[in-house]
């Protein structure tokens, strides 16, 4: 992008398509991320784990996901934001697939932990940069309406995995989630 003084880009109609994507885009990572609640009692009962055991896949997916944000966000430095987002979709499709085949409770640390983390720490940091840089005088709104979409995900994520749970199974409902949140992603 050019300067931010001679750059007619920036705050333009694009800019706004932008952050709608951007919003779009934290509405479906931190929806199916922060919907676990709902899948909890479900993975808990069927693996005869407690309470911490299962906790610790969601643990592990918002630790991996703040750590690994500083390294997904200067690889979108380098390469732009786009490989990045593809990547962390990819995950999240991956991560969801692979977590409703699993056996034993202690592979979700693995499938959704490290999966669905490195989509959310590709989802945000980038997506914040990214917004960010297409505007100059209304950052600030533009980026309260793309981090918006986490709040909105996670409104809607956790009751309609809960309803899909309640009608099928969490291991359909991860299938669900990944197939819609993918096309929705890529």
């Amino acid at each position: 992008m050019a300067s931010a003084a001679t750059d007619p880009r920036l705050d333009s109609r694009h800019s706004w398509v932008i952050a709608v994507a951007g919003m779009a885009s934290m509405f479906v990572v931190f929806g199916v991320a922060y919907s676990f609640g709902a899948f909890f009692r479900s993975m808990s009962d069927e693996f005869g784990t407690g309470s911490g055991q299962t906790a610790l896949i969601f643990s592990i997916t918002i630790s991996l996901s703040f750590v690994l944000g500083m390294f997904t966000g200067r690889w979108a430095d380098r390469v732009g934001p786009k490989p990045v987002l593809v990547a962390g979709a990819l995950s999240l499709v991956g991560g969801l697939l692979l977590t409703a085949l699993v056996p034993r409770l202690w592979m979700g640390y693995i499938t959704y932990g490290g999966g669905v983390g490195f989509a959310v720490a590709c989802g945000y940091v980038p997506m914040v940069a990214t917004v960010g840089g297409w505007f100059q005088r209304k950052r600030a709104g533009a980026l309260g309406l793309a981090v918006a979409g986490i709040g909105l995900g996670t409104l809607v994520g956790s009751p309609l995995a809960a309803r899909l749970i309640a009608v099928t199974s969490w291991r359909t409902t991860y299938v669900i989630f990944a197939v819609g949140g993918g096309a929705a992603l890529l």
